[in-house]
């Protein structure tokens, strides 16, 4: 991104609506993207006011979590048939029952938790999560995750070590995030054996 310029906004864009939205993205780091864009918009890398970059970033994250949604409205049941080891009836079912009880509050937390940002769309449009409902906690939780990491990597930018040492602060990002996640599967599949 550091070397596109202006054009390093259209790929922070394009790995947001790809993590969120295609399914095929959960490796993408998008709070680690969010992060280092904010830093390199505060250096001038990216020579776009932050407002531009966060309103177009926002709009890629939640068009790319309602076509992931729309996935799932199309073929989430279908994807849960058959007895998958991640994606099968049983899970459906309790996906349903999820957010049946804390829908709202699951889509918006999702976009903080790496995998979970990738699948829950599609799980709330399989679940049968009605659309409107969904739409707004979407909208709401896009506008905060991207505005949360854009704004703090922004104005962290600012401080001479954390611009000069992006690569790094990006990869402890990574890390940070996934290790909550590997922990509680290592313990869920610790709990099965």
């Amino acid at each position: 991104m550091a070397h596109l310029h202006w054009a390093g906004a259209l790929l922070l864009f394009a790995v947001l609506f790809v993590e969120t939205g295609l399914m095929v993205g959960f490796f993408l780091p998008g709070d680690a993207v969010l992060f280092t864009g904010g830093i390199l918009i505060a250096s001038g890398r990216i020579p776009l006011p932050l407002w531009v970059v966060v309103i177009g970033a926002f709009i890629a994250a939640s068009a790319g979590d309602q076509v992931c949604y729309q996935i799932g409205v199309r073929w989430g049941p279908g994807l849960f048939d058959n007895d998958r080891r991640w994606l099968n009836r049983h899970h459906l079912e309790a996906a349903h029952r999820f957010f049946e009880r804390h829908g709202p509050r699951a889509v918006v937390i999702a976009r903080f938790i790496p995998l979970a940002r990738c699948f829950t769309p599609a799980v709330a449009g399989a679940a049968e999560m009605p659309r409107a409902r969904f739409a707004a906690y979407n909208l709401l939780g896009g506008f905060v995750w991207v505005t949360v990491f854009l704004v703090t990597g922004y104005y962290l930018g600012g401080v001479k070590v954390i611009a000069d040492h992006v690569e790094l602060i990006s990869v402890g990002i990574v890390v940070a995030c996934t290790v909550p996640v590997v922990v509680a599967w290592a313990m869920r599949r610790r709990r099965r054996d």
